[in-house]
Formats: structure tokens, sequence, C-alpha cells
């Protein structure tokens, strides 16, 4: 659909301009449309503005210019961040979500349902909140086995399966591109893929590594995280030769509490790894797709952000994660990998050392498996593509 024109919602300021390379499509316009919650009702993006102009006539809605906008597309594309169509990041978190799908089923818009995570709902008025939406949405695709089922359970008697598909992770389907620069690093990557040596690809997620406490009390951890990577990076360093790359992948600015980078830094001073020549950091300043291009020259990846797994798995890379989240054991279901997920709510230290030991050694006998199931998840992934692009057909 190259006519096809675009406006993209984040939370900035306003409507803005950006040009984005995508893929065989070159570079790409689109219009960003800042929409947000708060205090500021004013503001002209503000999600409790635009719930009260729902029940204003056309010529007080017509004055706002991101009501008028979001009035004037064929359909919404909704994806909810891949996962947080639930109430278990918080009320403020679940309501971001659910009213900019129903302010667009309210203006009788189509309202496509992307792959994504649905549930699980704590409280009875969420899940109620996105029964109604899930039924009267277009079409709805989940993205894993376990979330399908949740979205045939809000459906109920209304199911239909040409509209509400079981499809895969849009991740499955970036596209990997070399970056420019970095020749220190793809040095070091050719000359391990050259002599035999390993390359051990570890992300590390600052939002559990930088508050490791706050992480405990939040998602339940039986397991203390930093302690589970500091043994099994001290373990490869005096056991093997691999080296070992430090992955961002959720690239937030530096001194910010989510910054993979950061914590990656943070890691290496807290072990007295700062001058350790076997152990390489990822910059901090790359695109998602130089990330997946990166991660795919490892020879084994862990990883605890879900995509940044998926990028390794969907590149053929052997991969476990350390996830305290049943969304990473349904993704990595659909490449029958589940068995290499180990989660720090249920598992000590010990076990998930031993785990993550034991999936490196076994490291060939998995990418074998991998390059098996991989094939169809990849094709599964550009099929609901096509049906996405035909429903907007329609």
């Amino acid at each position: 659909m190259p006519s096809a024109e675009f406006f993209v919602a984040d939370s900035g300021t306003g409507i803005r301009t950006s040009v984005y390379r995508l893929g065989s499509a070159g570079r790409v316009h689109v219009t960003h449309v800042g929409l947000r919650s708060g205090l500021r009702i004013f503001h002209s993006g503000n999600f409790h503005l635009l719930e009260i102009l729902l029940k204003l006539p056309n010529i007080i809605q017509n004055r706002n210019e991101i009501f008028r906008l979001i009035k004037s597309v064929d359909v919404v594309l909704d994806i909810s961040g891949g996962d947080s169509f639930s109430d278990i990041y918080g009320q403020k978190r679940f309501y971001e979500i659910s009213v900019i799908k129903s302010i667009a089923l309210k203006l009788k818009k189509k309202l496509i349902l992307l792959p994504q995570t649905f549930g699980p709902y704590q409280q009875e008025k969420n899940r109620d909140v996105a029964e109604q939406i899930v039924k009267n949405a277009s079409m709805c695709f989940a993205r894993d086995k376990h979330s399908f089922d949740n979205l045939v359970d809000l459906l109920g008697p209304v199911f239909d399966s040409s509209l509400h598909k079981e499809g895969v992770d849009v991740a499955f389907a970036l596209p990997a591109r070399e970056p420019g620069g970095l020749e220190k690093i793809k040095e070091e990557i050719c000359e391990g893929s050259a002599s035999g040596i390993p390359k051990i690809g570890i992300n590390i997620s600052g939002l559990v590594y930088q508050d490791p406490q706050g992480a405990t009390k939040k998602f339940g951890f039986k397991a203390r995280y930093n302690e589970v990577l500091k043994n099994f990076v001290e373990w490869v360093l005096k056991e093997t030769n691999a080296h070992v790359f430090l992955v961002s992948h959720v690239l937030a600015p530096e001194g910010h509490y989510e910054s993979d980078w950061g914590a990656a830094r943070q890691f290496l001073k807290d072990n007295n790894l700062t001058e350790c020549s076997r152990i390489t950091v990822f910059p901090n300043n790359i695109t998602c797709e130089e990330v997946k291009w990166l991660i795919a020259k490892m020879n084994w990846f862990c990883g605890m952000r879900m995509h940044s797994t998926i990028a390794s798995l969907s590149m053929g890379v052997p991969t476990c994660s350390i996830a305290y989240s049943d969304k990473t054991k349904g993704v990595f279901a659909t490449c029958s990998q589940q068995d290499y997920v180990f989660d720090p709510r249920y598992q000590n230290e010990v076990e998930i050392f031993e785990a993550l030991k034991s999936a490196y050694l076994d490291r060939e006998q998995i990418r074998q498996h991998l390059e098996k199931s991989i094939v169809e998840v990849i094709n599964k992934s550009r099929m609901q593509f096509d049906e996405i692009v035909t429903a907007l057909s329609r």
C-alpha cells in the first residue's frame, strides 16, 4: 500500500513529521501525534480532553487539531506496545492503552488490534473494558497461543476464526541491517568467527539490574538477577574461551533507570570487569535493525528483554531468557523453545545458573532444533501481514 498515509501516536507534543528508513519501502514520511494522560487536561492531545470532546458538537470538536486528525483516519491499527493490553502494569497504563481504542470505536473507526498480548486482567472492570474492545474491533491478532486463548475467552460466543487470529510477534519480521562504523566491534566479531571463539550475547535489563530490590518486590523474585549474571559471566570467563558482548535493547538516555546500556556499564563496574578484554559493550546509538544484525552474529544469546530474544530467535541463534512474565514463555513456545525460559519468580540463583550453563553447552543441538522451527514462524509472520493489508483494503 505505497500510497497509504500514516499517523503514529506517541507521547510527544502536538503534531510533528519524521522520515524513516523502513526496509524495502525506503524512506517513509510519518506524522507523529502526541497523545497522553495527565493533569494538563487542556493539552490538545490529552486523553481526558478527547473523551470530553466526544460528547460535544462537531464545531467544537474540530477546533482541536488532534481530535480533527483522529476523525479523519480510515482505520486505527493498535499494537498496545506489544504487551500492555493488561492491567499488570497499573491502572494508569491500562487506561492509556485502552482509551484510544475506545475513542476509535466511538468514532465508528475500523479498529484492527495488531499481534499483541491479551491480559491478564486482575480487576473485573478492566476485563469488561477489554471484552467490549475486542468484541467491537474489526480484527484481532494475538501474538502467541496463551494470548490467543485469552482473546477467545474474552470474545466468548462472538469468536470468529476469520477475524480473530493466532499470530506471532511482529518483531520476527524485523529486517537486520549492518550498522555503519563500529569497525572495532565488527573486527572482534570477525576474529571470533575466524578463530572459532564462541560469541556470547547477553542483554541486561536496566529496569531490573539498576533497581534489584524494587524488581524483587514488584515481580516477586526468588532469585537475585544481578547475582545470576555475575556468576554466569564469571563462569564463562573462567571455564570457556568465549567473548561476551553486552547488548542494549532498551536505548533509554544515559542515566535513565531503564537504560540497558547504563546497566551493562554498571555491571562491569560492579564486578571489576571494566578492563576485561573479553567483554564488549554494544553502543546505545544504533537502530533496532542494526542491533538485530549484531545479535545475529552471536553463537548463543541470553536476554531479559523479550524483544532482544526475538531478535536472536528469528535469526536462528540458540537463545535463553531470564524472564519474569508469562509473555516470554508464550513467545518462545511459538518456536518450540519454551524450555529455555528461566523464571526468577520460581527458580533460585543456583537453578538458573545451572540451566544457563547447560543451555550454553547444548547450544549446537538447540540451534539445529531452532533452525527447523523458526521457518514456520517467519512464514506465519509474513502471512499475518498479508491478512492485515487485505483487511485494510476492504
